[in-house]
């Protein structure tokens, strides 16, 4: 079953922070970011039990290419996106 992936204010703050800031590095590269982004999203959508719970009930999985985590949680039938932040944030106090 495919699931809805829904994405929570501050996740989109996460993403666009993220993406002006690879901008900044090289144009184009925020662009790229954002394609692994989608791949992820897409992986979240077919098969998002396949992430343990790794802290209350979020889950998480890694961003391909870039030092990125999603934290989502499974709420029926959607899959919803807290927050997406750099592997070195500690994710504890930003969920």
């Amino acid at each position: 079953m495919t699931r809805r992936v829904l994405i929570r204010a501050a996740a989109e703050k996460d993403l666009d922070d993220a993406h002006r800031w690879y901008n900044n590095q090289r144009p184009g590269l925020g662009d790229e970011f954002l394609v692994s982004i989608a791949e992820a999203f897409t992986r979240l959508e077919q098969h998002p039990e396949r992430y343990r719970v790794i802290y209350k009930e979020f889950r998480r999985v890694l961003v391909e290419r870039f030092p990125y985590r999603i934290f989502y949680q499974l709420r029926g039938n959607d899959v919803i996106v807290f927050r997406v932040l750099h592997h070195a944030r500690d994710y504890s106090t930003q969920l």
